[in-house]
Order: C-alpha cells, then sequence, then structure tokens
C-alpha cells in the first residue's frame, strides 16, 4: 500500500480508531483469561470501515445505538495476527495512538500460536493489559511531546 494511503489510515486511527489488547474469559477452563491485540474503527458512515476490511481483512459490524438520539456506527475489526500486520504497517505513521501500537506489536509477536501459557506467561499478560490499559485512559499526548523535542 502506498505511504500516502498508510498515513491517511494512521489519522483515521489515531482520530476514530481504538487499539487495545483485549482480556476474555475462559470459564470453562477454571476461569482464567486470554489475551489478544485489537484495532478498532468505529464510524457511521460505512465507507472507511468497508475500505479498511477490504484492504486488511477482519470484521465488519452495524452496531445499533444503545441511544435513540444515536446514529447506528460501523465497526471494522482485526484481533491478534491481523492486528499485528495492520499495525505494522501503519506505526510509523501514527502520532496519538503510537504507545499502544508499539506495546500490542510488541505483546502480539510474542504470542506462542496454539500453545498454552504458563502461569509465569499469564502473570505477564496480566500486566502488559493493564500497561495497554494506562495508555487508553491517560492518553498518549505526553509521549507524542516528548518525541518531537
Amino acid at each position: 500500500m502506498e505511504p500516502t494511503q498508510l498515513s491517511y489510515i494512521a489519522g483515521i486511527i489515531d482520530g476514530e480508531g481504538s487499539i487495545s489488547i483485549i482480556r476474555q474469559v475462559h470459564t470453562a477452563h477454571s476461569a482464567y483469561y486470554s489475551y489478544f491485540g485489537r484495532v478498532q474503527v468505529g464510524m457511521t458512515d460505512k465507507i472507511i470501515p468497508a475500505w479498511l476490511q477490504a484492504e486488511f481483512g477482519g470484521e465488519l459490524h452495524l452496531r445499533k445505538p444503545s441511544n435513540p438520539n444515536w446514529k447506528e456506527r460501523w465497526d471494522w475489526t482485526v484481533n491478534c495476527q491481523k492486528a499485528l500486520d495492520f499495525l505494522e504497517q501503519v506505526l510509523p505513521y501514527l502520532k496519538i495512538k503510537k504507545g499502544q501500537a508499539e506495546l500490542v506489536v510488541e505483546f502480539q509477536k510474542n504470542r506462542p500460536n496454539g500453545l498454552h501459557r504458563t502461569e509465569f506467561q499469564k502473570e505477564d499478560d496480566a500486566i502488559i493489559y493493564d500497561m495497554c490499559r494506562g495508555l487508553n485512559r491517560r492518553g498518549v499526548k505526553n509521549l507524542v511531546l516528548q518525541r518531537s523535542n
């Protein structure tokens, strides 16, 4: 993909997207958590989310609003390896969410496909999950300012 398109997509992610590590509960296996990287973009117009799905795969869903005054929203979502592949392409162009992207890329690169996690690895997963949540809550504006100096 052209750098101008990747830059445009990075702007969409910075403004309308989210980059996170998801924690999923597995009650069938003595209530343990599994973790995976996710990128999501939500917009009321379908054009951009559908384009992202066509280019990078993933899921496209129409969300009905819980409030009747809100519009419907189209969500494009990629998880796990697809999220990693996507983030590696747009990472150089991200500004606001660069910290989250770097964390999710490293997290997802270190995932053993199809293997059970040791207790130590599960503890590491939980720590990295909390770090990403902290970045998402506080924002990374101070990190952006530090990088630009």
